[in-house]
């Protein structure tokens, strides 16, 4: 599979504690260019995502009635009205598929996320504001989980999308973009940690 056939340009952006609050005000007051655009936020705080999405659902109305499946998740369903949506780790598995199903039905226009986000089939996001990235074990980024991410945008030839990051992460990010799927979907259970046993015990049998 080709690489991420979208026109993507990455923007050095500096985060605060209050950037998530001003993206999510402009974005729901119309005021971020393009309007309408399918906009995700990655945070790595499942309580700030839902004391936000409770926020807004104080300032602001719904305008529409949405016919949405059944989740076992009052702030989410009240969010999902506001045509926005969030994807959480603790959680049922399903409400995030139910998510994932009404971003790519254009029915949420603005996603908040874990990282976790990387697990779900969405496309489309026209901006990404990466607020965090995730770090392997050892703590160094994680190329692959950045690739997954970064990848939920655009996927669609022509289409100019934009994703935001801390300037020092910018060249992580191009480097995540010029990955194929096939370099960064990978089980790490086939070709990741077995094999580097199965390498070690190679040497090992090797040096009898």
């Amino acid at each position: 599979m080709p690489i991420n056939p979208a026109d993507i340009t990455i923007h050095p952006f500096s985060f605060v504690n209050t950037t998530v609050n001003t993206i999510m005000t402009g974005h729901l007051s119309g005021q971020l260019f393009p309007q309408k655009a399918f906009r995700a936020i990655i945070v790595d705080s499942e309580q700030l995502i839902k004391n936000l999405c409770k926020q807004f659902q104080h300032g602001s109305r719904s305008n529409r009635e949405t016919s949405i499946p059944v989740i076992n998740d009052d702030c989410l369903m009240a969010s999902i009205r506001n045509n926005v949506g969030y994807i959480i780790e603790n959680t049922v598995q399903q409400n995030n598929m139910i998510v994932s199903d009404l971003c790519n039905m254009g029915k949420i226009n603005l996603l908040l996320s874990t990282f976790s986000v990387r697990n779900y089939p969405i496309t489309g996001i026209r901006e990404i504001y990466l607020t965090r990235i995730p770090f392997e074990n050892n703590n160094t980024p994680d190329l692959n989980k950045i690739a997954q991410i970064v990848n939920k945008v655009g996927g669609q030839s022509g289409m100019s999308c934009r994703i935001y990051a801390e300037r020092k992460y910018v060249d992580l990010v191009h480097k995540a973009l010029e990955l194929t799927p096939e370099e960064y979907n990978v089980d790490p259970d086939e070709g990741g940690i077995i094999t580097e046993i199965a390498k070690d015990l190679f040497k090992a049998i090797l040096k009898k």
